[in-house]
Formats: C-alpha cells, sequence, structure tokens
C-alpha cells in the first residue's frame, strides 16, 4: 500500500472520515483519546501488514520489548534516586550500594533492549550480507574454498519493510528514558502509536519518542490552514514522486541494467536521472507523509530542506534526511564525543558516523563506501575549514560577483560530488561495476558516441529544470517548513478539490514502489 496508489487514497479517506467526523463527536475527551489512538494503531497495523502480515509481529514483538523495557529502566532510575536521597540523609554505604546496583540494572536492561533491536536489524537486513562477505573473504584467500556461489543458503530471509526506521525510533525511545529525557510512557496503547504511526512508518521521517508522545496527550485538533497546509504538501509530495521521480527513473534503470554497454554520454544521463530520482522520490515520500499526518492533526519533523543548494558536503547532510542526520548526531556522534573531543577523534567521529549511515542504508558494500566517502569528504572540509573560511572571506571582499563565483563553485562541487558517489555506488548493487562506470563518467572507456535516443535526454533535463525551478521557488513559497501559497485562498479552495480529483485518476496507473522502502 504505498501513498500514490487509489488504495491508499482510499484507505487514509477511511480513516479521515472516521477520525473527524465519528470519533471527533463521542462525548467525553476520555473516550475520544481512548477510542481515536485505538482506531490509530489497527490502522497502522493494517497498513503495514497490507505488505505481509507477518510484518505486524515482528513490528509488535519490538513494541512489547522497548515498551516494558522502558518501564523497567523508569523503575530501577527511581529506585536509584531513591536510595540516593536516602544516603544523603543517613550517609550510609548501604545506601550508596543500592543507587549503584539499581543504575546498572537500568542500565542492563538498556543493553537489552538494544541488543534485541538491533539484532532484529541485523537479522532480517545484514544475515545475507554478513555470510555472502564471510565466503567471499573465504573465497579469496583459499580458492579451494569455492567461490560464493556454490555456498548459497537454502533459504533468504525476508526484509521486512521499514524495519531501519521503526528499530531507530524504538531505540530512541529507551534511551532517551535511561538518559532521563523523557518520561516514561506507562500506556502501551501509545507506545505502540509511536512506533507504528503510519505516515511516517515505513519510510520516515524518523520520528523521536520526545518530538511525538507528548501530541498523544490529548485529542488532536485542526483548523484550515491545517487542512489547506496538509493538502498542499500532500500534494506536493505527489506529484515529486508520480509525476517526476518515476518519469526520470526508466531512463537510470535502463542504463543501470546493463553499466557496460553504454558510455560517457548515457552515464551522465543516468548520473543526473537517478540522482533527481532519488531526491524526488525520497522527498515526495516525505511530504505525503508529513501531509496526511497533518491532516490527521499531528506534526512530523521536516526531512528535507532544498539540499541541493548547499554548497559543501556538510551543509548537503545538514538539508538531506534530516531526521536521519538528526539521529545519528544525538545517538552516536555526540556519545563517541562530537567535537568536544581531540581534533584527529573528532575527524574519526565524523567519519565513522558517515560510514555507519551507509551501512545503515542497505546491505551492500557499495552503500558501506559510498556512506564512507561522504565521511572522507566531511572530514576533508573540517581538516581544511580554516583556509577555506579565509578563501571565501577574501572573494566575499572582492565584490558581489566574486561573492557569487564562490558559491556557484561551492555549489558545483557539491553538485558533481553527489551525482558521481549516487550513481557509482548508491545506484549499483555490485561493487565491481562502480570502477568501470567512474571510468565510462570519465570518458576513459567505452563507447563516446550518443548512444541514446535524444528524447530522453529532452525528458530527463526538463524535470531538472522543474526540480531547479522547485529549488529556487521554494525560498520564496516555504518559510519554517509552511507552504505559501501564490494563490488567493478562494482560488486554492476551489482548486484543491479538482486536484483531489484528478491525484485520484492518476493513481489509477501503476506506481513504482519508493526507493527508501527499502531501508
Amino acid at each position: 500500500m504505498i501513498f500514490s496508489s487509489a488504495i491508499f487514497i482510499f484507505f487514509f479517506a477511511v480513516v479521515f472520515f472516521v477520525q473527524w467526523y465519528i470519533i471527533a463527536r463521542l462525548p467525553g475527551e476520555n473516550l475520544r483519546q481512548r477510542t481515536l489512538f485505538l482506531f490509530l494503531l489497527f490502522a497502522s497495523y493494517l497498513f503495514y501488514m497490507s505488505w505481509d502480515w507477518r510484518f505486524g509481529l515482528l513490528i509488535l514483538f519490538s513494541t512489547f520489548v522497548d515498551y516494558w523495557a522502558g518501564i523497567f529502566i523508569s523503575r530501577r532510575l527511581e529506585e536509584g534516586e531513591s536510595a540516593s536521597e536516602a544516603g544523603q540523609d543517613s550517609q550510609t554505604n548501604e545506601a550508596d550500594s543500592l543507587t549503584t546496583r539499581a543504575r546498572r540494572k537500568a542500565r542492563m536492561a538498556l543493553i537489552i533492549s538494544l541488543i534485541v533491536n538491533l539484532g532484529s536489524l541485523a537479522t532480517f537486513k545484514y544475515f545475507h550480507f554478513f555470510v555472502d562477505s564471510f565466503h567471499n573473504l573465504m573465497f579469496a584467500l583459499d580458492p579451494s574454498f569455492g567461490p560464493p556461489e556454490e555456498h548459497q543458503l537454502l533459504f533468504r530471509i525476508i526484509l521486512p519493510v521499514g524495519i531501519s526506521f521503526f528499530t531507530f525510533q524504538s531505540m530512541s525511545y529507551t534511551i532517551d528514558v535511561y538518559r532521563k529525557v523523557i518520561p516514561v510512557e506507562k500506556s502501551f496503547i501509545k507506545f505502540a502509536l509511536f512506533v507504528s504511526f503510519f505516515p511516517q512508518l515505513v519510510a520516515g521521517p524518523i520520528v523521536t519518542a520526545r518530538e511525538f508522545l507528548p501530541q498523544l496527550s490529548r485529542f488532536p485538533r485542526i483548523d484550515s490552514t491545517d487542512l489547506r497546509e496538509g493538502c498542499r504538501i500532500f500534494l506536493l509530495g505527489f506529484i515529486k514522486k508520480s509525476v517526476l521521480a518515476d518519469t526520470v527513473a526508466p531512463y537510470a534503470d535502463m542504463v543501470h541494467a546493463d553499466p557496460l554497454a553504454f558510455g560517457f554520454y548515457a552515464h551522465w544521463l543516468a548520473a543526473i536521472a537517478f540522482t533527481m530520482q532519488l531526491y524526488l522520490d525520497f522527498s515526495g515520500y516525505s511530504d505525503m507523509a508529513i501531509g496526511s499526518a497533518r491532516l490527521l492533526g499531528y506534526q512530523l519533523p521536516e526531512n528535507f530542506r532544498m539540499p541541493y543548494l548547499s554548497r559543501s558536503i556538510s551543509e548537503h547532510w545538514q538539508r538531506w534526511h534530516i531526521s536521519l542526520s538528526r539521529w545519528f548526531r544525538d545517538y552516536l556522534y555526540i556519545p563517541l564525543g562530537g567535537n568536544r573531543v581531540g581534533p584527529v577523534r573528532h575527524k574519526l567521529n565524523l567519519f565513522a558516523v558517515m560510514a555507519t549511515s551507509g551501512l545503515w542504508h542497505g546491505a551492500a558494500w557499495t552503500y558501506v563506501v559510498w556512506g564512507s566517502i561522504h565521511g572522507l569528504a566531511m572530514v576533508a572540509e573540517a581538516v581544511f575549514k580554516d583556509g577555506i573560511a579565509a578563501a571565501r572571506d577574501k572573494f566575499y571582499r572582492a565584490g558581489k560577483w566574486a561573492e557569487r563565483s564562490w558559491n556557484a563553485l561551492g555549489w558545483i562541487y557539491q553538485i558533481v560530488f553527489v551525482t558521481v558517489c549516487n550513481t557509482v555506488f548508491f545506484r549499483i548493487q555490485d561493487i565491481s561495476y562502480s570502477w568501470p562506470v567512474f571510468k565510462r563518467l570519465l570518458a576513459l572507456e567505452g563507447p563516446t558516441a550518443m548512444d541514446i535516443r535524444p528524447t530522453h535526454y529532452r525528458t530527463v533535463f526538463l524535470v531538472l529544470l522543474v526540480m531547479i525551478a522547485g529549488h529556487i521557488l521554494g525560498r520564496r513559497f516555504f518559510s519554517d517548513h509552511h507552504l505559501r501559497s501564490p494563490l488567493p485562498r478562494w482560488a486554492e479552495n476551489l482548486a484543491l478539490p479538482a486536484v483531489l480529483v484528478l491525484l485520484t485518476q492518476i493513481a489509477v496507473l501503476d506506481q513504482t514502489t519508493f526507493i527508501y522502502f527499502a531501508f
């Protein structure tokens, strides 16, 4: 059940109607809350199990473990605080011992929660990656071991949709409870809804407990502004995905289906097409998630902020998949020491986070290399930070055109770097093809003639112009994640129903799966 399908639009219309026209009219705030949370939980599990009913068992198990881990951690920390206060009054060693034991038990519960979550992720997402990597290593060390094809497992583990997303959400809860950042959630229904809330369940944005659980303290409310903005953002995401991303996807797929058969021009066309597809597909899904949640009265965090306006790789990652970057910052980068440690360790922290981010994206060495190269670029930017700043200031003092030239150089560097990395490592699943494709991008091998039809170029560059216009106009129409419509309110109120009818007609057509569903 993908967001751009007719079945989801029908599903969401039913959820919207039941929430606002039936449940919202029940007597009593408590009754409305309990009924709504149960209904949304049911709808979320129905949504997730539409892919495979077994997925519901996995997310229920993860929810159950982390809910009780949070309860246990909270109780042990309270016991430790009580013992510590008693120890201050009596000044006895026994109280200190009780405090230490209570905190140790809380830490052990957190460790168990992390092991269960990371173990599930490793089993379902990385098991075959680890096995295949081991076979490749053994074959490289001892050819008599036989190629990996001779050691294929008799079974394949199904990858649950969105497991990387809801696992990170669930882990953030137990970590924050242990850190005393948030209070424990005593309602299992509310916690289960936080983990499984269907608008952001399978591809984000990654929502932390501190952002979402407070929104479950009352029955949601929306006004005409929420209704309009929710529709606008959802429709914007739908257009990004179904009209733009799906238009350029076939050109990238065509070249990457047989990358050695194409040369310089085709691979650059595929690189540009895939870079656009990746952004339009994923940001489109995020927009639809944010818009649909807004229509139900809930706020989800911003996930993209016009990333291709960036002038460095570091800035790019502050604008791209913001919720993931923030998660790694709060739960990996800062615990490793962040930038508060020595310069060498700081650079190692940057690299470790980006390499881990690459592995998070997929169980293949291409993703690890992709993340590592981004990490090396960010390390290089940090190493030469002072020199870059001095050169920038010199350009800025030279006048407006020099300032624009500097900004253009940074923008070109970011665009070319991201585009090449995306096509050489992120798009290609077999790392043995990465080097040949890279050489084709440099025109060092392969055919150099125009090896695909001119109409392909026109289509891709038309979408590119639309995306560039969207980035430029985004500065005008977006402010703090709120879309400002250039239309008068009366015109927009007439246009939205017409666009929704058109949307349902478009959604009948075949839709491709969102790229980030695989992560």
